[in-house]
């Protein structure tokens, strides 16, 4: 997490102040969803009780003043306004989504003219002392790696972490017991897997990170310089050159993009298992459905 969030060292205050317009927007975002999810259960809930309005006068008197008497009607009304509740939510969500692209692009675009400009001005003897397939990746691939590979990840991991937060509120609510239970365990794996693999995925991608400069200088050294590379019959090594360093990052992608989808699949599957087997042991235990 820290490793994270030192992205945000590279931001003006201007810039963190806008940040924290944009997370206070991911709260509204949050808790737009958790009650999106939540909303739906009641709606099952009624549907699946005829005599609701019976056994829930207060309520029913409440509806009557609406001209809602009967439970069909409840039912369409209740359908209706979670309908109205979802395309709020999503026309909010995807203005939200929007303004970080934004801010996001925006930013990328001057941290990237910056470097270029810092890297101009620097002395000749730094461009001697320094690769400039090195140089040219920093600038071409830096920024959009830093806030597109990093920055939006990290607003999404944090309007997840939050929504999840409110939803796991919801479920206290609802049953303490069960809630905290099932959130202590599964934290705990979710955890341990995690940690299990981010050293794996941080070394390929410095693999991935490594072979991209190797490319970078073989292609430079050799379309860059073509007149010496035909005048010392040079093609056979260069391409031999790119090519192994090609297929070495390749397959360090390869691996990377697979590693980096599996603790998904296995926190997914434990999720829904381990909520699965308390369903059952609660029942077998004589819980009322």
């Amino acid at each position: 997490m820290k490793s994270i969030l030192k992205i945000f060292k590279i931001f003006t205050p201007k810039q963190l102040r806008y940040c924290g317009l944009i997370v206070l927007a991911m709260l509204v975002g949050a808790m737009l969803e958790a009650v999106g999810i939540g909303a739906i259960l009641p709606l099952v809930s009624i549907m699946g009780q005829p005599d609701f309005l019976e056994r829930h006068q207060e309520i029913a008197q409440v509806l009557a003043a609406f001209g809602i008497t009967d439970h069909i009607t409840f039912i369409v009304v209740s359908a209706a306004g979670l309908i109205f509740v979802y395309l709020l939510k999503n026309a909010y969500m995807a203005w939200e989504t929007k303004w970080q692209i934004d801010f996001t692009v925006k930013n990328q675009i001057e941290f990237t003219k910056e470097m270029m400009a810092n890297y101009l001005c620097k002395p000749y003897m730094f461009h001697l002392n320094h690769n400039s397939a090195i140089l040219m990746r920093n600038v071409g691939g830096l920024g959009t790696y830093v806030f597109s590979g990093i920055l939006i990840p990290t607003f999404t991991l944090f309007t997840e972490i939050v929504t999840a937060t409110f939803i796991w509120v919801m479920l206290i609510l609802v049953d303490p017991f069960t809630a905290i239970v099932v959130a202590g365990i599964m934290g705990a794996m979710m955890y341990a897997i995690v940690k299990s693999f981010r050293r794996k995925i941080s070394h390929y991608a410095n693999i991935q990170k490594d072979y991209s400069v190797i490319c970078s200088k073989n292609l430079m050294q050799s379309l860059g310089s073509i007149k010496e590379t035909r005048v010392m019959r040079k093609e056979a090594y260069f391409l031999d050159a790119y090519s192994d360093s090609y297929e070495k990052y390749s397959d360090a992608n390869r691996k990377y993009m697979f590693i980096a989808q599996i603790p998904r699949m296995i926190i997914e599957t434990l999720v829904v298992s381990g909520l699965l087997l308390m369903i059952i042991a609660k029942m077998l235990m004589g819980s009322n459905p």
